[in-house]
């Protein structure tokens, strides 16, 4: 039996330059047949999120790992892009110490900003194509570029997820994951695209209480794996708009990175003097 997919054609206008057909999303598939992996992946992950599984750190120490995350981040996706600025260059950047000389230095720390404004965002604030579009001018420090049927696939595609959360049509998690997918694939940006995708995926993360890419940086556990998540953007991109396409394989993916990052926080504060495991409820 096909599995229901995510995406529903509806032929409305096309794009001259690219044959971009309009298309309307619908999650509900996510509720049905979902992987016996995935599911452990989850069972996993939401353990750790709902014991809490934090330690008791002083302020110090959680803020030496989230700037280290940071720092991580930035670097990671820096070599992901073959930009020819060095760590210790990066790291001056991030940490303030020298002022961009170009573009590609300036798009550093453009990152760096989107990632400061996830950390010390505390409001759940509507979430829109709009929103993707101000992570965009933060990251680039400009308006993106987008074709006006782009634009209105991105608005359908938020609409949707916005649909999916409020009708609780799938487990968060999954349903971020498959969102920020969809976006990789419908690439509506004529530029910047992987790397708003990340800068997404941590934004709705964060929105859905999983705080893990604030200490342990996400885009350093992809950078280890790059050539498995390089496999897997190829195969969706290759498959998105076809019936047989199955998006479980990149949500399996980006859970296990997601788990790895829980992991390796645990593993960090044990060898950590003074730290004390904290179960809340567990």
């Amino acid at each position: 039996m096909t599995r229901r997919h995510a995406i529903l054609f509806s032929v409305l206008s096309a794009c001259s330059k690219e044959g971009f057909f309009m298309i309307t999303f619908d999650y509900d598939f996510l509720t049905t047949a979902v992987p016996r992996e995935v599911r452990m992946y989850l069972s996993l992950i939401n353990g750790h999120k709902n014991r809490q599984t934090v330690y008791e750190m002083n302020s110090y120490i959680l803020e030496k790992m989230a700037r280290s995350a940071k720092l991580q981040s930035v670097a990671a996706t820096n070599r992901n892009l073959c930009i020819s600025v060095s760590d210790m260059r990066i790291r001056d950047l991030v940490e303030d110490s020298t002022e961009p000389r170009s573009m590609e230095e300036k798009e550093i720390l453009g990152y760096r900003s989107c990632l400061d404004k996830i950390q010390e965002n505390q409001e759940k604030s509507p979430f829109s194509h709009e929103t993707i579009l101000r992570m965009y001018n933060c990251l680039f420090q400009r308006s993106p570029v987008i074709y006006p049927d782009k634009l209105r696939v991105l608005e359908n595609l938020c609409a949707a997820y916005n649909r999916a959360r409020e009708n609780r049509a799938a487990c968060p998690l999954i349903l971020d994951i498959q969102f920020v997918r969809d976006f990789i694939c419908m690439k509506p940006f004529d530029s910047g695209n992987g790397r708003v995708s990340r800068i997404l995926l941590n934004f709705l993360l964060k929105r859905d209480g999983y705080f893990i890419g604030t200490y342990i940086s996400l885009e350093s556990l992809i950078e280890k794996t790059k050539d498995c998540y390089s496999d897997m953007l190829r195969s969706c991109s290759s498959t998105w708009q076809k019936s047989a396409d199955d998006s479980w394989g990149f949500v399996r993916y980006m859970l296990g990175i997601i788990l790895s990052a829980y992991r390796e926080i645990e593993n960090k504060a044990e060898y950590i003097p003074g730290t004390r495991r904290q179960f809340s409820g567990y």
